[in-house]
């Protein structure tokens, strides 16, 4: 079981703190939550108000420049720079991916396969160096594996066509499968970010580059909701915040 410890990454503007949640920090689905609920949830959790989103696998990237503000509008990564203000996205299978930029400016993007096709990645590294300059660092959280993730043969083309061999995979039980990890690594390349060859593997490992990768498989590890592997509805999610001046 791995339950990942809260980051806090030093910015020319302080701290900014994220922290990836698992299902002992209780369902974060708004879903089933409700706004109200969602709301309240994630706010107890970063201890400011958090904004999240009607995630539909877009590349829509909403800026937060107030506090708590475009809760519930539709997008799939979110950006802000200033204190007081959380941003938020709550995922199961799907790839949560947290992004700090020198400046103090932070973002969290959602990164399913088709968002991944859409370009969402890319579109929030854009977004966050439009907001605030300097490095960018990335840190991917808990998501499902190549080794849970058999994957049709018409998509991983489509997705090996733009992102390269590297994220056809095999599951455990040899069937054709989808890397995640590696589509997040060629697409936050792809937006200039070193992102090296690959590794991780339980607690927040040393990353390679630009990027540290949690290495946590939602379908192997029972900390985290698994959708495709074991049918589940909740979620957990990554949450990224300045505390207030």
């Amino acid at each position: 079981m791995a339950v990942l410890a809260p980051l806090a990454v030093p910015t020319a503007a302080g701290l900014v703190h994220a922290r990836f949640t698992s299902r002992r920090d209780g369902d974060l689905s708004a879903d089933n939550l409700g706004p109200d609920g969602a709301t309240r949830r994630w706010r107890a959790l970063a201890g400011v108000p958090v904004t999240w989103l009607d995630q539909r696998h877009t590349s829509i990237v909403v800026p937060v420049t107030e506090p708590g503000e475009h809760a519930a509008v539709v997008g799939d990564a979110l950006v802000a720079h200033g204190p007081g203000r959380g941003v938020a996205v709550w995922v199961g299978d799907c790839a949560p991916i947290v992004l700090v930029a020198e400046s103090g400016a932070f973002g969290v993007a959602h990164a399913g396969w088709r968002g991944l096709a859409h370009g969402v990645v890319g579109a929030a590294v854009d977004a966050l160096r439009r907001t605030g300059g300097g490095r960018v660092r990335a840190w991917l959280g808990p998501c499902i594996r190549p080794c849970c993730y058999e994957f049709g043969p018409d998509d991983l083309a489509s997705l090996r066509d733009r992102f390269g061999a590297a994220v056809e995979g095999r599951t455990a039980w040899d069937t054709a499968a989808l890397d995640v990890p590696a589509a997040v690594r060629a697409a936050l390349a792809a937006a200039g970010l070193s992102v090296g060859t690959g590794g991780g593997g339980g607690d927040h490992v040393d990353g390679d580059g630009d990027l540290v990768d949690t290495g946590v498989c939602t379908g192997c590890d029972g900390d985290y909701w698994s959708f495709r592997r074991r049918g589940e509805m909740g979620r957990h999610g990554a949450v990224a915040w300045r505390e207030a001046a």
